[in-house]
């Protein structure tokens, strides 16, 4: 079933429309973003200005065509801090639904941090840590045990935001530890979401040679961060510009935002950071956190490419990376690709996967093409400490046997 979600915030407003799976996980088909940047200049109690309500109808008119267009009636619209911050944010609002035909949900900072974490938690595989959202006018943080969520933090700490009102880095660095100081060390994984920490993955993903397209699940340690906001804050947007990952709209952030995320990292005492590609809006789409995440991802591919799940496949083997690379080489085959090991090495490279850490995807990809019976040393990259051509191209051979004897996934 198709359905959108259009989120509103302090910096940009992004419709994205999905295919909802009978099991509640997803497919985006497309998405369209616009950096409106209806809180700029937006003070507690202020008005959002005349010229950017009339380029957010003009947006929003846009939206209603593509959604018109693809004959899309379930729609969920909601708006965040620009909408909280602003004197006239719910008139705002109310204009902005009406163009849609569905009425806005201004989420508060609470149920903003809420709906992120569901994105994370039914996307990523962590049980215990915090999560953050890190958006244009607010930070959100959300402490989470056994997959729920637990405790909600929401700070007035949006990168755009402190990017407009603070400009000297030892000020913004004494107000952001002064605002965190409430926060107490993580026990587990730190998971970031957002799109500054996604362009500084991206940035570091492409300075590390990272092999696959997506930062779903990339870990960056914090202390790197700190190194990228100590050269980011000194450099002006169209040099921030520049550089790998960021472009033209996050270079009036990105600076700001790494100074944030490192002191965040610092008080929560986490060396580390996981990326999620996903966040509120997928929150706002799924509603709720699932069990099981990582099986019904799976089954997802399967719908994706119209064919049953090969679950005798999947578990044929003990080892985790072997029994999902044989898994999606078994759907690439019952697709009918002629080299479905190719394909399955493609697909792991290219795709956003949910329900697993870039590492684990590095791996996978690995052994599919590995199947293939091809595979040069240098392909094992960063993974050269746990394994060894011979032992992949080993394992890759029988997953090809354990495949090749299926018929329609099955043994």
């Amino acid at each position: 079933m198709r359905y959108a979600v259009i989120d509103t915030g302090y910096n940009s407003t992004r419709l994205c429309i999905y295919d909802l799976f009978p099991n509640q996980t997803f497919r985006i088909l497309g998405s369209q973003k616009s950096f409106l940047r209806l809180g700029e200049g937006v003070k507690e109690g202020s008005p959002i200005s005349p010229d950017r309500v009339n380029e957010a109808e003009k947006v929003f008119k846009s939206f209603r065509a593509i959604l018109n267009k693809k004959g899309i009636k379930d729609v969920k619209l909601v708006g965040t801090s620009a909408f909280r911050y602003a004197s006239n944010g719910n008139q705002v609002a109310e204009l902005l639904s009406e163009i849609i035909g569905v009425k806005m949900r201004v989420l508060t900072g609470e149920e903003e941090g809420e709906m992120s974490a569901v994105g994370v938690l039914n996307t990523l595989p962590v049980d215990s840590g915090a999560m953050f959202d890190l958006g244009g006018g607010s930070l959100e943080v959300v402490y989470f045990d056994s997959r729920q969520v637990k405790e909600v933090y929401h700070f007035d700490l949006g990168a755009l935001k402190l990017a407009r009102e603070l400009k000297d880095e030892s000020e913004l660095r004494k107000r952001i530890r002064s605002e965190l100081s409430v926060l107490k060390p993580i026990k587990g994984v730190l998971v970031g979401s957002g799109g500054n920490i996604r362009a500084i993955a991206k940035m570091d993903a492409r300075v590390s040679a990272f092999p696959l397209k997506s930062i779903h699940g990339y870990v960056i340690k914090t202390k790197q961060i700190g190194k990228y906001s100590k050269v980011l804050m000194n450099l002006d947007p169209e040099e921030r510009e520049n550089l790998p990952g960021i472009g033209k709209e996050r270079s009036y952030t990105v600076h700001t935002a790494s100074v944030v995320i490192e002191e965040l990292g610092n008080a929560l005492d986490s060396p580390t950071i996981m990326i999620s590609s996903f966040g509120l809006r997928e929150g706002v789409l799924m509603e709720r956190v699932f069990d099981n995440p990582r099986e019904r991802w799976l089954e997802s591919i399967a719908y994706w490419f119209n064919v049953d799940p090969p679950w005798e496949l999947y578990n044929y083997f003990n080892d985790q990376y072997m029994k999902v690379a044989s898994y999606i080489s078994g759907i690439m085959r019952m697709t009918g690709f002629l080299d479905p090991y190719e394909m399955c090495h493609k697909f792991t490279k290219y795709a956003v996967v949910p329900g697993f850490t870039a590492s684990e995807m590095v791996m996978m990809s690995l052994l599919c093409k590995a199947s293939t019976g091809e595979l040069k040393k240098k392909s094992l990259g960063s993974l050269k400490s746990v394994t060894n051509k011979s032992e992949v191209l080993k394992k890759g051979k029988e997953i090809r046997r354990v495949v090749e004897s299926s018929v329609a996934g099955v043994l």
